[in-house]
C-alpha cells in the first residue's frame, strides 16, 4: 500500500513539475515572439524614416533648381499666402525658425508630389511604395531671429565663381568678400509609410 501511495505521490509531482516547465517555456516562447516581432517594427519604423529623408532631400534638390530657375527669370516678391490649401503635414508649425504668422513666401508648391511619379521603376511592388511617399517645399526669405521672413537678408560672400544664378548652401562661402548673396530658406517636408513625416530646411544663397 505504501509503495502505490508513493508512486502515485511521484506521478502527481511529476504532472505539477511538466505543468510549470510548460508554463514557462509558454511565457519565454511569448516572451521570444514579442521581442522579435518588437524588432521587425522598429527596422520598419527606421526604414519609413530613411525612405521619408530621401524624399525629403529630393524636395530640397527640387526647389534649389526652382531657385535657380526663378533668380534668372526673375525672383517674386514675397508675398504672404494662406495655409488652408497646404498638406497639413508640411506646416510652418513644423519649423521651430519660422513664425507661423509671419511667413512670406517667394515659392511654393501647388501640391504635394508623389516620389513615384519621378523614379521609374518596373517592380509593380516597388512603384507601390513608391506611391505612398510624397515630399512638398516651400521657399522664403531667410527668416531673422524672431522667425519673420518678409525682408531679404544679404551676406558678403567671396567672389569666386559666376553670379546671378549661382546658388549654393550657406557654409560654402567665406564670410567676407567684395559681392554680396541674397539669404533664402528652403523648407521641404516628406511623408511616407506609417504617416512617417522628416522635415528638414537648408540656408542658400544666391550671388547678386
Amino acid at each position: 500500500m505504501t509503495k502505490k501511495r508513493f508512486k502515485k505521490k511521484e506521478r502527481g509531482f511529476a504532472l505539477v513539475v511538466a505543468i510549470l516547465l510548460l508554463v514557462v517555456m509558454t511565457i519565454m516562447g511569448s516572451t521570444l515572439v514579442a521581442l522579435v516581432s518588437n524588432d521587425f517594427k522598429e527596422n520598419d519604423r527606421r526604414d519609413y524614416y530613411q525612405q521619408a529623408l530621401y524624399a525629403a532631400e529630393t524636395g530640397i534638390t527640387q526647389a534649389k533648381f526652382d531657385l535657380q530657375s526663378l533668380a534668372t527669370s526673375g525672383m517674386p516678391t514675397a508675398q504672404t499666402t494662406p495655409w488652408s490649401g497646404w498638406p497639413a503635414w508640411c506646416s510652418a508649425s513644423r519649423f521651430n525658425k519660422l513664425d507661423k504668422n509671419k511667413v512670406y513666401l517667394v515659392k511654393n508648391l501647388p501640391i504635394e508630389v508623389k516620389i513615384n511619379t519621378q523614379i521609374i521603376s518596373s517592380d509593380t511592388n516597388e512603384d507601390k511604395k513608391y506611391q505612398r511617399y510624397s515630399y512638398y517645399y516651400f521657399i522664403t526669405n531667410t527668416p531673422d531671429i524672431s522667425g519673420d521672413s518678409k525682408n531679404i537678408k544679404v551676406k558678403s560672400v567671396s567672389t569666386v565663381g559666376s553670379v546671378g544664378s549661382n546658388i549654393g548652401e550657406s557654409s560654402q562661402y567665406k564670410s567676407q568678400g567684395s559681392s554680396t548673396a541674397q539669404l533664402y530658406s528652403i523648407f521641404s517636408c516628406a511623408r511616407g509609410e506609417d504617416d512617417t513625416v522628416v522635415a528638414l530646411d537648408v540656408v542658400v544663397l544666391l550671388k547678386k
